[in-house]
């Protein structure tokens, strides 16, 4: 397969991230999920199917994975997966992360050949990078909304995650580019990409 010489590593994944890792599952990489012992976000999503009560959208989005569980605060047992990963994918946030010694400028010495791709609703930089958001938000944020509804009554949200699919195809995309860069110069990268956009 195209990619199968590739590990990424999904920390603490939600939809978009999940989403981007299993476009570089479907190329053939590795994907290894770091997940909470309750599980990623994804894995308690609606709908669930109703025999064994799994989400549908872990099902779709973490096929061909492996996870292991792993606590944020074990920051050498998550260094030590790094090392044998190509990308990580995170949508923590980096002010996060770096409570627990893993955000980009903490790690980037010790991995140098990583690319660090974030994912997250307004970037890990300027005035919004602190704020929540939803699906609609992003929607309505990134000039989404204008294409629906009317503006006489109250927002019409798209059916179906679609800033989540979206952010992460772009996440995908920019890391994908970001490695063919790292395998050229053996330089790796911090990949910034916001739902919004």
């Amino acid at each position: 397969m195209l990619l199968e010489d590739i590990t990424v590593v999904d920390l603490y994944p939600n939809l978009a991230s999940s989403y981007a890792s299993r476009l570089f599952s479907d190329l053939g990489a590795t994907v290894i999920m770091l997940e909470p012992a309750s599980g990623s976000d994804v894995r308690h999503m609606e709908p669930k199917f109703d025999a064994d009560d799994e989400s549908v959208y872990h099902s779709y989005l973490n096929q061909n994975k492996q996870s292991i569980v792993v606590d944020l605060a074990d920051t050498e047992t998550i260094i030590d997966i790094l090392q044998t990963a190509d990308i990580l994918i995170e949508p923590l946030g980096q002010k996060k992360l770096a409570e627990y010694g893993l955000a980009y400028e903490q790690i980037k010495d010790t991995l140098p050949s990583l690319v660090y791709a974030s994912q997250s609703p307004y970037g890990n930089s300027g005035p919004n990078q602190d704020r929540v958001s939803s699906e609609i938000v992003d929607y309505a944020t990134g000039g989404f909304l204008y294409y629906g509804g009317d503006p006489d009554r109250e927002p019409l949200a798209v059916h179906g995650y679609q800033s989540s699919w979206h952010g992460g195809m772009h996440v995908a995309t920019a890391a994908l580019f970001a490695h063919i860069y790292s395998q050229r110069t053996g330089i790796g990268q911090h990949v910034d990409v916001s739902n919004q956009e």
